[in-house]
Formats: C-alpha cells, sequence, structure tokens
C-alpha cells in the first residue's frame, strides 16, 4: 500500500484526517464496567509534531474533569494561551470511600465537618485559579460552563450500583453501553436488578448530611481573610443528578454571587428523604434559592430545576404541590428569560391567581411577564376533571406573557401520562396539543381562552391537535423525549440516566 507524506496532503484533507481523530475521541462504546474512555488518545496525537500540537491542544482543553486533588496541576498546567481553550470545567468534589462497615450508617459529625473543610479550600482554590485565566468575557457567544458535583467512591458499591454508572458518565461524552450489575442479595440486588429499598440509613448515607455540601468558615483559607474570587466569565452553572449529596442553598447562593455573568442556573437536586426534616430542609433551600433568583435578574436569564425521585429512594410518585414555593417561584420568572421547574412545585399554584374561581385573586393591574420566552412545569391538575381548569388558567396567564414562544405542562407515572403545550413561532399560527393516556379532549371555554390568546398575536385561532399516548408508561424518564423543551427541562446525558435506571427499578 502506498504511503504519502503528511505536508505532501492537501490542506482540506489534513483538517479532515484531523477532525476524524478528533470525533474517534467522543464515539466511545463501553462493553464493561472496566472500559474508560481513551482519555490519553488527544494528547498522544498532539505529540506528533508542532502542526498537531497547536490542533489537538483546542479539544483537549476545551473540557476539564476534576477531583480537588487536581487543582495544583489545574493551575500548573492551563497557562498561557491554553485558557481561551477551557470552556467547561466540571469540579467532582470526592468524599474518601468507605466500606460495607459504614454502609448502613450516616456519616458522623466530625466526618460532616470534614467534608465541609474540604469543599470550602476546593471552592476557594478554584476560583483563586479561575480568576487568573485570560477570558474575554464580553464576547456574546463565549459561553463558559462550570459544573459540580458531589460523592463518594463508596456510593456506588454498595445499596445504590446505579451510581458507578453515572460516576463515569461526563456530560461531554457519548457513553452507549449499559453495565449489567452482578446478584448481590446482601445490598438487594438480585438479577441484575433493585428487589428491595435499602435502610433509611444507608439511604442517608448517600444523601450526606441534610444540610448539604457548606462553606466552613473555619477553613485556613478564610481565616486568613482571603474572599472567595469572582469569576467573570462563567455563564452558565451546573449541577446534575449525577450523584445524592447535595450542596446547601446558603454555599450555591455565595458560589451565585461571585459568578457575576451567570446567565443560566441548571439544578437537579434530589428529592429529600421521607424522614418529614430532610425534605424540609430542602423546601427550605429551594426557597432561598428561588428568592434570590428573582434578585439576580440583571443577569440570570433562565433558571431550569428538576427534582429527581425513585421508588427505592422515595415512597409514592411525584409529590403534591407546595404552594409557598410556587409563589416563590412565581416571583422569580418575571425576570426570566426561560424557567424550567419539574416536581418542584405544581402549575396549578403557579397559576393559582389565574385558577377559574379566583377572580377575588386577580389584581386589575397584575405584572407582566415580559421576557419570558419559555415555561415548563409539572402539575397533578393533569387529570380528566381538572384539566380544563388548568388550561384556563394557563391561557390567562399567557395573555400577560408577550414573548413566549413555549409552554409546556406535563406529568406521568404508572399507566398514566399527560402533556398540555402551547407553541408560537413568528409568522405561524399558534399550536396547541394535548396528548394523554386517556385520550381527553378540551371543553369549549378551554378553546375560547386560548384562541384570546392567538388573537393577541395576530391570528384569530390556534392549530389545536389531540394525541393518545400509549399507556404504559412506568414513570417521568421515560415521557421527557416528547418534551419540546427537552434539553431545557434537564441535562441529555441526564434524560439518558432516567432512561437505563427505569429498566433497574420495579
Amino acid at each position: 500500500m502506498p504511503r504519502f507524506r503528511w505536508d505532501r496532503l492537501p490542506r482540506d484533507i489534513q483538517l479532515i484526517i484531523l477532525d476524524l481523530l478528533v470525533a474517534e475521541r467522543w464515539l466511545v462504546f463501553r462493553k464493561s464496567p472496566s472500559d474508560q474512555p481513551p482519555r490519553q488518545h488527544l494528547s498522544t496525537y498532539a505529540a506528533v509534531c508542532r502542526e498537531w500540537q497547536a490542533f489537538f491542544e483546542k479539544p483537549n482543553f476545551r473540557r476539564l474533569t476534576l477531583h480537588q486533588s487536581d487543582l495544583p496541576e489545574l493551575e500548573r498546567s492551563v497557562q498561557g494561551h491554553r485558557q481561551q481553550h477551557v470552556r467547561w470545567v466540571w469540579l467532582r468534589f470526592q468524599i474518601p470511600p468507605y466500606s460495607c462497615v459504614d454502609c448502613r450508617k450516616r456519616e458522623t459529625q466530625t466526618q460532616d465537618r470534614n467534608h465541609d473543610l474540604e469543599f470550602t479550600r476546593a471552592i476557594w482554590a478554584l476560583f483563586r485559579i479561575l480568576r487568573s485565566w485570560k477570558q474575554d468575557a464580553t464576547a456574546p457567544k463565549n459561553m463558559f460552563i462550570l459544573e459540580l458535583s458531589a460523592h463518594s467512591p463508596g456510593d456506588g458499591a454498595h445499596y445504590f450500583k446505579e451510581l458507578s454508572d453515572r460516576a463515569d458518565d461526563a456530560a461531554h461524552l457519548n457513553m452507549r453501553g449499559r453495565v449489567k450489575h452482578p446478584n448481590d442479595r446482601r445490598h438487594h440486588w438480585r438479577r441484575h436488578r433493585w428487589n428491595r429499598q435499602p435502610e433509611m440509613a444507608a439511604r442517608h448515607r448517600v444523601f450526606g448530611s441534610k444540610l448539604g455540601l457548606r462553606f466552613d468558615m473555619r477553613a485556613a483559607c478564610v481565616k486568613k481573610g482571603t474572599d472567595l474570587a469572582k469569576v467573570p466569565f462563567v455563564s452558565h452553572l451546573i449541577i446534575r443528578r449525577q450523584f445524592h449529596r447535595a450542596f446547601s442553598a446558603k454555599a450555591l447562593l455565595v458560589i451565585a454571587d461571585h459568578l457575576p455573568r451567570l446567565e443560566l442556573f441548571q439544578y437537579e437536586p434530589w428529592r429529600g428523604l421521607d424522614d418529614g426534616e430532610h425534605q424540609q430542609m430542602r423546601d427550605r433551600d429551594h426557597g432561598m434559592l428561588l428568592s434570590r433568583a428573582a434578585k439576580h435578574s440583571s443577569s440570570l436569564a433562565a433558571l431550569s430545576i428538576f427534582e429527581d425521585f425513585t421508588s427505592h429512594m422515595h415512597s409514592g410518585g411525584m409529590r403534591f404541590g407546595h404552594p409557598v414555593l410556587a409563589q416563590l417561584a412565581l416571583r422569580a420568572s418575571y425576570g426570566l428569560q426561560r424557567m424550567c421547574l419539574s416536581f418542584l412545585v405544581d402549575a396549578k399554584d403557579f397559576f393559582r391567581d389565574s385558577w377559574p374561581g379566583n377572580e377575588d385573586l386577580q389584581e386589575a393591574n397584575q405584572p407582566e411577564w415580559t421576557n419570558l420566552e419559555y415555561l415548563a412545569l409539572t402539575s397533578h391538575a393533569l387529570n380528566p376533571l381538572e384539566i380544563d381548569n388548568l388550561a384556563v388558567a394557563a391561557a390567562k396567564a399567557a395573555r400577560r406573557m408577550p414573548k413566549l414562544s413555549v409552554m409546556e405542562i406535563w406529568t406521568c407515572g404508572p399507566g398514566y401520562a399527560c402533556i398540555f403545550r402551547y407553541s408560537f413561532q413568528k409568522d405561524d399560527r399558534p399550536d396547541l396539543r394535548l396528548s394523554s393516556t386517556w385520550g381527553c379532549s378540551l371543553q369549549k371555554a378551554t378553546a375560547v381562552a386560548w384562541q384570546h390568546v392567538a388573537q393577541d398575536r395576530g391570528w384569530n385561532e390556534s392549530r389545536t391537535k389531540e394525541v393518545l399516548l400509549d399507556h404504559r408508561y412506568t414513570s417521568h424518564g421515560q415521557i421527557i423525549h416528547l418534551l419540546d423543551l427537552q434539553s431545557t427541562i434537564i441535562d441529555n446525558i441526564s434524560w439518558r440516566q432516567l432512561g437505563r435506571e427505569s429498566r433497574w427499578y420495579p
């Protein structure tokens, strides 16, 4: 077979070859838990020659995944022009592993304090490093993502084996394999499926402190009087459902306050455990975040909160609404362009003032959502008895949303699912679509309410379509792909995780 000198190939052919080598890195197929992404490939290619080094440094440094122990190396290695290549930093805060002796024990107060101290040192160090980077924060399309997560290697070794899969699910990788879990009767896994709910103490172990990871003001970096550095170029803050451990709202608010250009906060916390106090703490934290979101509107444009739950962690399915949180969310939404709240508040409570029969709550001069373009909520009211009232209330609110492009209200559970969607694109008639497993139809009063919305947009009426859904849905992870706002409601890797895990639990 004839050989060709690289420097004699046309430049277009050279670039095609280099692009194929980059693509090879992301198309990874894991056949077993031991298979890992070929992380060294691009580094190897970069060592071929200076030309290849200049080409491969950009994709090699675009997304960095770090543990707190990697921060000194980050500071040493990412210097000069390399800083311009980085667009995504994922700090995976790692808690020490634990054995079967401790997998059914809650963490001690001493352990919690040690975790908080280490977390404080890690965030202070990361922000100090990022603050020194030369990034163009003024470029309108210069998106920079900071992702946070917290886990222990022991979390996926005992009762919650799905966490071992999530550990390597980086948001920028295409992991197409599926890990087959072994039988482990001691930890309630049989025939590659979970078959019994773990004890509450075991659940508390993987959730960590009910207060979440906090900043400890006794940390040396704080005692020295060193304030947390501001990072002016971070535009997105993401915390996926990757692991169960939470960050306290106070810590998240401090982080957000030191990201002056923050435009999007995508947060996928887990519902608090069913011991009463744990969920109350989570709801209190959610309230703090929503309250601050209403005051952070100078830069924050998009807020997405997806409160996840599973049958082996929580009793019951989708929880009923929280009116106080719904009103806090309502206030926050007035300054946003996008808001997606899943399983945190009920759309019925969000649209309370517009609900038929609540005319006494409807003020003459209600505020408008002057910027809101996309809205997604979940609701128990998507049932044959209440769906028309909910749709009418949503229509009344939509008339005060002059820029609204898509509104989706959805629900799903064992044997039922429903999606109510309004969409409007410029120069096209508004669309109204109702998809359900029971094949319901909207009443005339509902159609009239949405006709008024269409008329506000310059059209006489909306296109209306009713769709019958398959009744075999068993969990919310199976319906998300039907939503127009899927990628806004939940991260794509998180959605894939939900699809995998729905096969592991009865």
